[in-house]
């Protein structure tokens, strides 16, 4: 008869057994990393670069070419010129989201040799009310380099450049995805707000931006209503498509999205270009998640001339 250890080591033997096997069977998840990997190290190495920034997610590429594998077989915005546009960053989770607005780019007109990407300072961790990054950066499927002319002439009207804030700053890594791999070609110019950011300031970039840089795109990289209930979100919502479809953000706060400055730069960017706004999507975490609490809330916009 087996006496007590011997049942307890036998016990801890099929534990081990089989936890091993459920872990090797396990299939990788998409995991945000900013550690290099090979390729990209590689890649910076061989072209000189000392200083730049990674997406991570390096696994991605395959899952993100699904999305745009075949041309859309109706295109209702393929006759408009869009010149700026607002997504989540909400990646992984609402990936599918995200892609459908990078639909709508690839499959339409306008300037995209050069996308100022705008979003929230997450951890405030720049220091400075607007910050620009000159770094290049590397994503699954290439590198897109910096516009220089285009930050330099952001610094010029009061932004900073601090380039280690960006370091696994998701509100821009996440379109540095997407853009790597639709629009290689692409220079980038990515830009932060704190939640403090003064609205003179705002302004001053939109007139900058607005003046003799026919090439951009302005993206905002932004998500909507935070930690709300399902229901408390559909209701901020509601108040930021109002806001946004009149084209007046004056009333809206953190409890509306995660960056109110980066929304007041594209509404004033698009009313000095004479842009018209247009909702294409609005989504929730519940949506992916089907949990009912603490959840986020997504817009993907246009702004367009016909």
């Amino acid at each position: 008869m087996l006496g007590k250890k011997q049942i307890l080591l036998i016990a801890v033997f099929f534990v081990f057994f089989f936890g091993l096997i459920w872990f090797t069977n396990q299939k990788p998840r998409i995991a945000s990393s900013i550690v290099l990997s090979n390729e990209s190290r590689r890649a910076s190495d061989e072209n000189g670069y000392e200083n730049f920034l990674e997406t991570g997610f390096w696994d991605s590429n395959n899952i993100i070419a699904q999305y745009f594998s075949e041309p859309p077989s109706r295109n209702l915005f393929e006759e408009k010129n869009i010149y700026a546009g607002v997504t989540s960053h909400h990646f992984p989770l609402a990936m599918s989201f995200i892609a459908d607005l990078y639909g709508v780019l690839k499959n339409s007109r306008g300037p995209r040799q050069t996308f100022v990407i705008i979003g929230p300072d997450h951890f405030e961790r720049c220091g400075s009310p607007a910050t620009l990054s000159d770094w290049p950066i590397f994503a699954p499927s290439g590198k897109l380099e910096p516009d220089k002319s285009i930050v330099e002439s952001l610094v010029a009207v009061g932004a900073k450049i601090n380039n280690d804030c960006f370091k696994k700053e998701h509100a821009i890594l996440t379109q540095a995805i997407f853009l790597a791999y639709l629009f290689p070609e692409a220079k980038i110019a990515p830009l932060l707000f704190s939640s403090r950011t003064p609205d003179d300031l705002i302004r001053k970039i939109a007139e900058s931006l607005a003046q003799n840089n026919a090439n951009i795109f302005l993206l905002g990289s932004i998500d909507f209503s935070h930690y709300q209930s399902y229901k408390e979100a559909r209701s901020f919502d509601e108040e930021s498509r109002e806001m946004i479809m009149n084209m007046d953000l004056s009333a809206v706060t953190l409890d509306h999205l995660d960056s109110p400055a980066s929304i007041k730069l594209i509404n004033y960017y698009a009313m000095k270009k004479g842009l018209k706004p247009e909702i294409i999507g609005n989504a929730n975490s519940y949506d992916f998640t089907e949990c009912p609490n603490n959840t986020t809330s997504y817009f993907d916009l246009i702004y367009y001339s016909n």
